[in-house]
């Protein structure tokens, strides 16, 4: 049985903190009870310093951390919270001595110590490793015995400073895929701090993005990602900027959107929200966009014309970047290298693109169109 705890929801405001040639100002950032919030952004942009901040390792006079809505003090917070920091720091010693180092600040018997142990130690993925020596541990091993270290003590919250930042991209990723399942499963309220969104989108319940010591954007981790109209976080992302338009149709479940200034209609799987002439942005999932013939349009729900503007090629895929005719919106296509072949893509010449309704992502605004 994963170890669990009673997980809280934790928050901190009015951060406001001024460093040589630097400011970090976050009015609020909310880790929702139980689930994992990803804070992603570029080297310098204050990730590390909001999360010392949130953990009370930073002093700020004027930041106040709430716990279930309720203001705390450090000493109030302290057991609640657990850091775990880039480098795992583990003392000289076997896997069990350092998994059971914080259980033997808190005085736990030696009966329950050794059982919550041997339980995280199964759930990290390190059973039987109890009597290896740490100095013997792969990058990813190490790490794995700090999380566990961190599990043991059963934190109402725990924060990680880029804890696979020196791990190699394959090594990586799967780690990353481990820590996402082990920290859903202890029902931890996580904040997961990162540079890498690759990484972000295999752990993250919530994004919060942080570029120049601001939250620039914020909510749950797919629909954040999927449909941002910041101009500054899509590029950070690399992910094209959400189209702006409103809904000019609506019947059943079919629901159409007019692009803004261009009059194309795009078509798209409505929810309950919809309302007409309701404003929104809208993009489209790059795997989910292809470059197609004439003849294959009767195929898609959806078909534009756009011109390539842009390519690169990384191993096995490639990511192609059009903008629509008579505009300058973008949309992302990934295509593998056999597609490629077949295309044979060349810039600036216009193609037909397509994709069906599913693949449209929206965002619905609480304003109106002026006209439709």
């Amino acid at each position: 049985m994963p170890t669990t705890n009673q997980a809280i929801n934790l928050e901190i405001r009015d951060v406001d903190i001024e460093l040589d040639q630097f400011s970090l100002t976050v009015d609020s950032l909310l880790l929702p009870k139980g689930t994992t919030t990803v804070l992603l952004g570029p080297s310098g942009s204050g990730k590390s310093t909001l999360l010392n901040c949130i953990g009370m390792l930073k002093n700020t006079s004027k930041a106040k951390l709430l716990i279930d809505n309720k203001e705390v003090s450090a000493k109030e917070a302290h057991g609640k919270i657990v850091v775990i920091f880039q480098r795992p720091y583990l003392m000289q010693g076997s896997v069990e001595q350092n998994a059971t180092y914080g259980l033997k600040i808190q005085g736990v018997a030696r009966q329950e110590s050794a059982k919550r142990v041997k339980e995280v130690l199964n759930q990290v993925g390190l059973e039987n490793y109890e009597k290896r020596d740490v100095r013997s541990l792969s990058g990813g091993e190490a790490q794995r015995v700090a999380l566990a270290r961190a599990l043991a003590v059963k934190p109402q919250a725990l924060l990680l400073d880029e804890p696979l930042a020196s791990l190699d991209p394959l090594l990586k990723r799967q780690i990353a895929t481990e820590f996402g399942q082990i920290l859903s499963a202890s029902s931890t309220t996580a904040l997961y701090v990162t540079h890498d969104f690759n990484e972000a989108l295999i752990v993250a319940d919530y994004i919060a993005v942080i570029i120049d010591g601001e939250i620039k954007a914020y909510g749950e981790a797919r629909k954040t990602v999927s449909v941002c109209s910041s101009e500054e976080v899509c590029k950070f992302l690399n992910i094209p900027r959400a189209i702006p338009g409103c809904i000019c149709a609506h019947a059943n479940s079919e629901t159409w959107i007019e692009v803004e200034g261009l009059g194309t209609q795009i078509k798209f799987l409505a929810d309950s929200k919809v309302r007409a002439k309701q404003k929104v942005y809208f993009s489209v999932r790059p795997e989910d966009v292809h470059v197609i013939k004439e003849e294959h349009a009767a195929l898609y729900d959806n078909c534009v014309k756009a011109q390539l503007c842009s390519m690169v090629s990384t191993g096995e895929m490639s990511q192609l970047s059009f903008t629509l005719e008579d505009s300058s919106y973008e949309l992302f296509a990934r295509i593998s290298y056999s597609e490629a072949q077949i295309i044979k893509p060349e810039l600036y010449k216009t193609y037909l693109i397509a994709f069906n309704s599913e693949a449209v992502c929206v965002d619905y605004l609480e304003t109106s169109c002026i006209s439709v």
